[in-house]
């Protein structure tokens, strides 16, 4: 019984003795995904653990952003300001890449204002107040002073960079940027000096064809009333570009 035993153990072990190996070579190949191993590296073991599927790896760039021109329209909302305008913003983007991490450009928006609900309500509040006691002088509403145009020159910088799969379809370029900017706001009142900052995510579809998620901070100087009021803006616009 003893004999027998001690065979059935020593055949469980030379049947398994694959699938160890295979373990091993599985658990050593994950070390090297942990420590970010090189490509190269990486390419080799996949290859010799299973080769009859096809291992591929992006090693470069897929758009080539030395000297390149830039060009989209894009459309954005405004959060923050005058609590009594809500402003919509259309307009184009202009970035000429000097290195794939740097690039000077501009903004340009077109600004569409309405009135928010607070601020509708206290325009009817004072109409109504008015049609009771037309003669009472402190019935009014402050004026709003709202952005009508917006231009900006900026610079960018791409610290992070990185590729996806979309959808097995192509293989799509990414950079997170951050910007700061300086610029004029053609108000009702007049024009005001800005100064801008944020950043955003641009996705290089192909050689030609670009798009943007951006994020900014702005700050100008509009003028109720004849009185100078700083605000702070925060701007969030989408765009499609085209790159020459």
């Amino acid at each position: 019984m003893k004999s027998l035993l001690v065979k059935t153990l020593a055949l469980a072990v030379i049947a398994a003795a694959p699938a160890l190996a295979q373990a091993a070579r599985d658990i050593d190949l994950g070390k090297d995904f942990d420590s970010l191993g090189g490509n190269e590296k990486l390419y080799k073991r996949a290859k010799a653990l299973d080769p009859e599927n096809r291992v591929s790896i992006v090693q470069k760039r897929v758009v080539d952003r030395d000297l390149r021109l830039e060009l989209g329209v894009n459309y954005g909302v405004n959060a923050g300001g005058d609590a009594y305008v809500s402003t919509q913003n259309l307009g184009g983007n202009i970035d000429f890449h000097i290195t794939p991490r740097w690039s000077v450009g501009g903004r340009f928006y077109t600004h569409y204002n309405s009135l928010t609900n607070e601020g509708r309500a206290a325009y009817e509040d004072a109409r109504r107040r008015r049609l009771t006691d037309p003669s009472d002088p402190n019935i009014r509403v402050s004026p709003t002073d709202h952005p009508e145009r917006t231009m900006l020159g900026t610079v960018s910088w791409y610290p992070v960079y990185g590729k996806t799969n979309l959808f097995d379809l192509a293989v799509v370029q990414f950079d997170l940027y951050t910007l700061a900017g300086y610029g004029r706001v053609k108000l009702k009142s007049g024009w005001s000096e800005a100064i801008t900052a944020g950043g955003g995510i641009g996705f290089w579809l192909t050689q030609h064809v670009s798009s943007r998620i951006e994020g900014r901070w702005q700050t100008y100087e509009d003028r109720p009333d004849d009185q100078a009021r700083r605000l702070n803006v925060g701007i969030l616009t989408v765009s499609l570009g085209l790159m020459l």
